[in-house]
C-alpha cells in the first residue's frame, strides 16, 4: 500500500503543536509500518528542513519537493480543484492530511483527514481574521465529508466534532499522541533559581493573562517565586503587554520567547511548578511534558485538558485567578510529591510507538473500504 502524505505544514520555523505532532508520529509510522510505502508530499519556495533527508534515506519513505510559492498553489487548490496531490507525488493509494488544508484528491484515492480539534468553530474568537477566512474558504464540511476516515486526537475533540458534523460519527477514530521530551537539556542564562514556568505561542486561546493575574494573587500570599514565560510570538497581545507595564510584580516576569526542545527540557527540569490555564486544548502536550520531566502541573478544567491531564494535574476553571493561585501554591507545598508521582504514571499512558501502529491499521482499514 502507498501512503500520501501532506507535510506542507512542515515548511514553518519554530515548529510547535501540530507541526511537533506531525514530526514525531512520523519519525514512529516510517519504523513501525516497514510493509507499507510513505511518499511525503513538501512544498515551499524556500530550502527545506534537513530532517526530510532522515526519512528519505528509509527504504519505505520516498520524500517529494516541489518549489512552488505556497499562495499560487493554494489558489489552484481553491479555484480550479487543481492539482490533484495524489497525481502530483506518482500516485497512492490513501492520501493523508495531518491537519485542515487546501487539498484535492483523486476520487478513487482514500482520504484520512487528521482534525486537532472544533476549536476553529466553538471559539472562532480564538484566531485571526486571517485564520477565520482561511476556514471558511476550505469548506470544512465539504473537506469532511470527502473524508473517508476522519482522525482526531482526544475523546473531547471526538466528541467536539461530532456535535459539529453528526455525519461523522461512524468514520471518526481517536488516536491518542505520545509524549517526547528531549534527552539534552540547554540551560537558559539569566534566570532565577526558583520559578514557575508557562509555556505556549502567545495567544488569547492559552490565558497567559490569567496566568499573569494568577501570580500576582499568589506573590500577594507571600511565595518568594517568580514566572518565566516561554513561547513564540502570537497575536492580539497588547492587553497582555499593557497589564505588564503596569504589574507591581514585573521584575519578577521573565519572558524567554520561542525555546528548543533542549532550552524547553531544561526549564521544565527547574520549574517549580508548570501553569497552563488554557481555554481550550485538543490535546495540549506542554502539561505532558512537564510531566515527563517531573515538573508538578497545574491545568486547566477546559476541554483536553482535564482529559489528558487527569488526576496528574491540578485542574481550575480558567477564569478563576483565585483558584489558579490557590492551586499553584498547592502544587509548590503539600501537593507537590503526588502530583510528581501521578505525573510519572500519566506519562506512560501516551505512547508514540503506539499512535503509529493505530495510524498504521487507519490506513489499513480505510484501504479495505469497498
Amino acid at each position: 500500500m502507498v501512503i500520501g502524505v501532506d507535510i506542507r505544514l512542515l515548511a514553518k520555523g519554530n515548529p510547535s503543536g501540530v507541526s511537533w505532532y506531525l514530526r514525531r508520529l512520523l519519525d514512529h509510522l516510517v519504523v513501525v509500518d516497514e510493509e507499507n510505502h510513505y511518499v511525503l508530499f513538501f512544498n515551499s519556495w524556500h530550502q527545506p528542513p534537513l530532517f526530510l533527508k532522515d526519512w528519505a534515506s528509509r527504504p519505505n519513505v520516498t520524500v517529494k519537493i516541489w518549489r512552488w510559492p505556497n499562495k499560487l498553489l493554494t489558489a489552484a487548490l481553491l479555484f480550479a480543484r487543481r492539482p490533484r496531490l495524489d497525481r502530483l507525488i506518482g500516485g497512492c493509494d490513501v492520501f493523508w492530511s495531518p491537519n485542515i488544508n487546501f487539498c484535492s484528491v483523486s476520487k478513487q484515492v482514500k482520504f484520512v483527514a487528521t482534525i486537532h480539534d472544533a476549536s476553529f468553530i466553538r471559539y472562532p474568537e480564538f484566531f485571526t481574521a486571517k485564520d477565520r477566512l482561511r476556514y471558511r474558504l476550505i469548506n470544512v464540511a465539504r473537506y469532511v465529508r470527502r473524508a473517508d476516515r476522519v482522525v482526531t486526537i482526544s475523546q473531547s475533540s471526538r466528541r467536539e466534532i461530532v456535535r459539529t458534523f453528526s455525519y461523522l460519527a461512524d468514520k471518526i477514530a481517536m488516536v491518542y499522541p505520545g509524549v517526547e521530551v528531549s534527552a539534552a537539556a540547554a540551560p537558559i542564562n539569566g534566570l532565577p533559581d526558583r520559578f514557575l514556568l508557562t509555556l505556549g505561542t502567545r495567544e488569547p486561546r492559552k490565558n497567559l493573562l490569567g496566568t499573569i493575574m494568577a501570580f500576582e494573587e499568589l506573590r500577594r500570599r507571600g511565595p518568594d517565586i517568580d514566572l518565566v514565560i516561554a513561547g513564540g510570538q502570537g497575536w492580539h497581545n497588547h492587553e497582555v503587554t499593557r497589564h505588564l507595564g503596569r504589574s507591581a510584580v514585573r521584575n519578577h516576569i521573565h519572558i524567554v520567547g520561542y525555546v528548543s526542545e533542549a532550552q524547553k527540557h531544561w526549564l521544565y527540569q527547574q520549574a517549580a511548578a508548570f501553569v497552563y490555564p488554557s481555554w481550550y486544548e485538543g490535546f495540549g502536550f506542554p502539561p505532558l511534558e512537564a510531566m515527563a520531566a517531573n515538573c508538578p502541573v497545574v491545568s486547566s478544567i477546559a476541554y483536553g485538558t482535564a482529559e489528558i491531564s487527569g488526576p496528574a494535574a491540578l485542574l481550575v476553571a480558567p477564569h478563576r485567578v483565585d483558584q489558579l493561585a490557590e492551586a499553584v501554591e498547592l502544587a509548590l507545598g503539600p501537593q507537590r510529591e503526588r502530583l510528581i508521582n501521578q505525573g510519572r504514571q500519566r506519562v506512560a499512558d501516551f505512547s508514540w510507538s503506539a499512535a503509529a501502529a493505530q495510524m498504521k491499521k487507519v490506513f489499513a482499514d480505510v484501504c479495505a473500504l469497498s
